[in-house]
């Protein structure tokens, strides 16, 4: 299972070494999507699947109230030693089930629902975004596209990288295969530390399920969303096997009417 990686768990503190993120021009535009949506500082948002909370950070850095929710313990100790301060909180809840205490004028869930792999839970999922959200407020969601996916894993099946880390040398490997009658990757993962004491070696096999289109605007349009617009990838500095969606819950405000017709 993706809950058990150790990149979640033991290996939290290398997360953003091995998966690096948050860059600053996807900061940027995901920022100019809020500000297009009238959703402006000091405006609450949500960050759905935090992880080590880089975006929860960044965005709390231009004035917004973000609460960063997500599952995994290890990965919240590390998003609060990197620093929680004035409008940033860190909740550890699950997202099936995640009841917030008062409604976020927006959501951010970045590639969190590849690791949901029941319907129902994608259900429960998309139906805890729609209710965290004020009337009129908007999600931003990214997830992978099974096609390009595919396509670029049949060509790039094992990634990796080493990096040099306070604690020795991290070693990470990823081997890909594909479940094309259930779009699904079947991934086995190695992180190996070195160090002058000892060498420590974690694997894991675990799944994602990929989406189309198609599923992501049915399922966001049952939970309850009013309007659910594709954006290209490379609008939001993302890679090109991603599906990235603007979502907004009803009924819809004339700012965020404003940001659905922007092309």
């Amino acid at each position: 299972m993706a809950s058990q990686r150790p990149l979640y768990h033991r290996f939290a503190w290398a997360f953003d070494l091995v998966v690096p993120d948050a860059s600053a021009a996807r900061v940027r535009r995901l920022a100019a999507l809020l500000r297009a949506a009238g959703v402006r500082p000091p405006a609450r948002i949500l960050d759905a699947g935090c992880g080590t909370g880089n975006y929860a950070r960044a965005l709390a850095r231009r004035g917004y109230r973000v609460v960063g929710v997500d599952r995994s313990a290890r990965l919240l100790a590390d998003a609060r030693a990197k620093g929680a301060g004035a409008g940033l909180v860190f909740v550890r809840a699950d997202l099936t089930t995640y009841r917030p205490g008062a409604p976020f004028a927006a959501a951010l869930c970045r590639g969190v629902l590849n690791d949901v792999l029941d319907d129902r839970a994608r259900d429960a999922v998309c139906a805890t975004l729609a209710r965290a959200l004020a009337p009129g407020g908007v999600l931003l969601l990214d997830v992978r596209d099974w096609r390009r996916t595919a396509a670029r894993k049949r060509f790039e099946p094992v990634t990796g990288r080493t990096v040099r880390t306070p604690r020795g040398r991290l070693s990470f490997r990823s081997d890909t295969r594909l479940d094309p009658a259930r779009r699904r990757l079947l991934l086995r993962e190695e992180i190996r530390l070195t160090s002058r004491r000892r060498n420590t070696v974690a694997r894991n096999a675990f799944v994602m399920r990929c989406w189309t289109w198609a599923e992501l605007r049915a399922r966001l349009r049952r939970a309850g969303f009013a309007r659910v617009r594709r954006v290209p990838p490379a609008r939001v500095a993302l890679p090109g096997d991603r599906l990235f969606a603007v979502a907004v819950s009803a009924p819809g405000t004339a700012a965020a009417s404003s940001c659905w017709r922007r092309r």
